[in-house]
């Protein structure tokens, strides 16, 4: 086994997970993604030192915008002026291997431009696939086609370890192409009550808590030739000021003391910092795939009635009608591109990583 580089800088990137219909009823989740926004715009202003990231449209963005139009013009401005990162995980945050490749594709696409158009941003060099895992070996290509350098998943976190898949390294696709790629844990800093010691007697504690809850768990022997570390603050459906169990914590203290005190420095950042520092480092290139199956526990979900079923038969009906809409076109009829643009953003809707399975719907349903 190599041995890990020692660690230098860690960036924390502060951000919530949105798990649409995960753990609650769906709309619980729309009203605490509005908090969470609406916390976040407030949070930013009042610590200038401080980022957060968004990854999707569907199930965070779309809610907030709806509900909340008068904070959704502050939230654009803070885009535009670097203090919330773009992540671009797609128009929903969907999982490679939950999806038709078409929706996948073209999930990523309509995500792409949603943000630019919406955002006013011309590049969006990351794509954070939290919570599911790498994907296909054409994954280096397609993120490439579309202007990324950078990406990010956590599973199969345990697997790839055994395998001694390093946590920083290039991957190289199918046809050659390579992306920088960083795994990890998608949470991070989650109960963080170590921020809250009286740091004049009990420094040492809050220390070695950061580092033995957040920090050597993803420091796996042997598999990080960096000497940097990215984690997040916050996971599924945080709070920007407050840790994963809504309590507060003293974050910036915290930062603050760590700096005066060690010598590895640690901060808030965006994932651009983390990732231009990284591909600085002389990582090694992986060219193989990585786990195209994915999370087989959760193969039950995959019945007659999942969504997983119904999405490859929305999938199948949608490029059969645009192949006839083709024919029909050259036939001198016009093609119907606003029915199926339409059609195809409902789609997104439903390809949500969390969404498994619908009792109520049926084939018919569908059609």
């Amino acid at each position: 086994m190599k041995e890990n580089a020692p660690l230098r800088r860690i960036y924390i990137v502060p951000h919530s997970h949105h798990d649409y219909a995960w753990v609650h009823e769906r709309q619980w989740h729309i009203l605490r993604y509005c908090e969470i926004f609406d916390r976040v715009i407030d949070w930013l202003e009042k610590n200038p030192s401080a980022y957060w990231m968004i990854d999707n449209v569907a199930h965070s963005w779309e809610p907030f915008a709806k509900h909340y139009p008068e904070r959704a013009e502050r939230f654009k401005e803070l885009v535009r002026e670097g203090r919330i990162e773009i992540s671009n995980g797609g128009y929903s945050l969907a999982r490679p291997s939950y999806v038709g490749e078409e929706t996948f594709v073209r999930n990523l696409i309509a995500g792409d431009t949603f943000f630019k158009e919406t955002f006013g941003v011309e590049e969006i060099p990351y794509y954070h696939n939290l919570d599911t895992a790498s994907g296909q070996q054409q994954i280096p290509q397609l993120l490439k086609l579309m202007g990324c350098r950078w990406y990010r998943f956590q599973r199969p976190e345990v697997t790839l370890d055994q395998r001694e898949i390093p946590r920083t390294f290039y991957w190289q696709g199918l046809d050659g192409t390579k992306i920088l790629v960083s795994r990890a844990f998608g949470g991070g800093m989650l109960d963080a009550s170590y921020t809250n010691l009286d740091f004049s007697t009990q420094w040492e504690e809050a220390r070695d808590r950061f580092l033995a809850e957040d920090i050597t768990p993803r420091r796996v022997e042997g598999l990080c030739p960096s000497d940097t570390e990215m984690i997040h603050f916050g996971c599924d459906d945080s709070f920007p000021d407050t840790n994963w169990y809504d309590r507060e914590v003293h974050l910036f203290e915290f930062i603050d003391e760590w700096n005066r005190r060690e010598e590895t420095k640690i901060g808030l950042s965006t994932a651009r910092e983390y990732f231009e520092d990284l591909e600085t480092k002389d990582l090694e290139t992986v060219a193989c795939g990585l786990d195209d199956s994915e999370l087989t526990f959760n193969l039950p979900a995959k019945g007659d009635r999942s969504m997983w079923r119904k999405r490859g038969e929305l999938e199948q009906l949608l490029t059969q009608t645009e192949g006839l809409g083709v024919i029909a076109a050259l036939s001198g009829e016009s093609y119907p591109e606003a029915e199926l643009e339409k059609m195809w953003m409902q789609t997104f809707q439903i390809t949500g990583h969390a969404m498994d399975r619908s009792p109520r719907w049926t084939s018919s349903t569908v059609r």
